[in-house]
């Protein structure tokens, strides 16, 4: 029989250990990128589910800021129709004076307030800003 070369057996030792560690390591590294990708498709789907709430919820605000809007229009509306009559009424009464002083910085001139008036008040407010 003939020898072996004292290389030939440390190399196939080798081969044999590279092999198993591809073997191994080649389905662990397919598996951990399938579960990377699950997981990132779950997190996806998680968050696109997030995102649909938080619209939602977006338009809902949305909806009643302009229900509320309206509201508060209508409720300027009615404050500058009601107060100058109650003042006609009851131009002394104390919860009125109140009300006036506290409404003052909303709604700075009274609605009746005559046209020309307007607009010499205009000027002062525009010669007192310079």
């Amino acid at each position: 029989m003939s020898a072996l070369p004292d290389w030939l057996l440390p190399l196939m030792g080798g081969n044999t250990i590279i092999s198993a560690t591809l073997g191994w390591a080649i389905p662990a590294m397919v598996a951990r990128k399938k579960d990377a990708g699950d997981q990132a498709n779950d997190l996806i789907g998680r968050l696109s589910v997030r995102l649909e709430a938080v619209e939602k919820g977006h338009e809902t605000c949305q909806k009643e800021t302009a229900e509320l809007r309206a509201i508060s229009v209508r409720n300027d509306i009615v404050i500058r129709l009601v107060v100058p009559e109650l003042q006609r009424v009851a131009p002394y009464s104390s919860s009125l004076q109140q009300a006036r002083d506290l409404l003052g910085a909303a709604f700075p001139v009274s609605i009746d307030t005559p046209a020309d008036m307007l607009g010499m008040l205009g000027e002062i407010d525009t010669n007192s800003q310079r």
